[in-house]
């Protein structure tokens, strides 16, 4: 969700410790028309089975989750999650 990339994005500049990576949940979404509901999911969110979107994971140094975070977060909580 834009908002939710946003205030990720805004917290991890200028953090050298931080990496964000993003996966796109629709396939070809500006095909839509407008509506991401005749959008078909991208490869990734279907084979995880991830039904909703945005989930932000949080891992530590070793690549292990940490915290997952469901649907929309706002930006103080976003922070507390991401140290």
């Amino acid at each position: 969700c834009g908002p939710t990339l946003g205030n990720l994005v805004d917290l991890a500049e200028g953090r050298d410790d931080l990496t964000v990576i993003h996966a796109e949940v629709y396939q070809r979404p500006a095909e839509a028309g407008g509506d991401l509901a005749n959008a078909p999911l991208a490869p990734l969110p279907e084979k995880y089975g991830l039904l909703l979107e945005p989930v932000l994971y949080v891992t530590d140094a070793s690549h292990t989750i940490t915290t997952r975070a469901d649907s929309m977060i706002d930006r103080t909580e976003m922070a507390e999650v991401i140290g």
